[in-house]
């Protein structure tokens, strides 16, 4: 997270693959539904609602660093803030060992691709799926790659 003048104005997220998957996911999905705060026709929406995004989303390489939950608040775009954490997020990929990163954006999204681009990014594949982009309104997603 990046503040400006105590604001919290832009984040991302870093991570090892091997540290979160789809089995974790389900286990704490579960865990929810046990403790009573989620009931079944929760999940059962959770379920409905994610199948486009599965459609178009792959599992990433155990070697590669993963970037991910990028944003900023409307107030505090083009200010490099992005950039800024992606370095630091970057830094701290080749600092656990990582020599590749990988991150997706939503195919359309050109200032993503665009911020991306500018500490080395470059665009591996895409994939794109109908209900994708009936659900999200953009055709599906794309990774991009990078050596550290």
């Amino acid at each position: 997270i990046i503040e400006v003048d105590g604001v919290p104005a832009a984040a991302l997220s870093g991570y090892e693959p091997r540290e979160v998957s789809d089995d974790l996911l389900a286990q704490a999905l579960i865990e929810a539904a046990a403790a009573g705060e989620w009931g079944p026709e929760v999940l059962t929406e959770f379920g409905q609602r994610v199948v486009p995004f599965v459609e178009c989303a792959e599992a990433p390489p155990d070697d590669h660093w993963i970037v991910e939950w990028v944003a900023t608040r409307p107030e505090y775009r083009g200010r490099g803030l992005v950039r800024t954490l992606l370095l630091e997020m970057l830094e701290r990929g080749r600092e656990k060992g990582f020599g590749k990163a990988q991150i997706s954006i939503l195919i359309g999204n050109v200032a993503a691709e665009r911020a991306y681009s500018s500490v080395g990014f470059r665009t591996f594949d895409e994939k794109t799926s109908p209900s994708f982009e009936a659900a999200l309104g953009t055709p599906g997603l794309r990774r991009m790659r990078m050596d550290l």
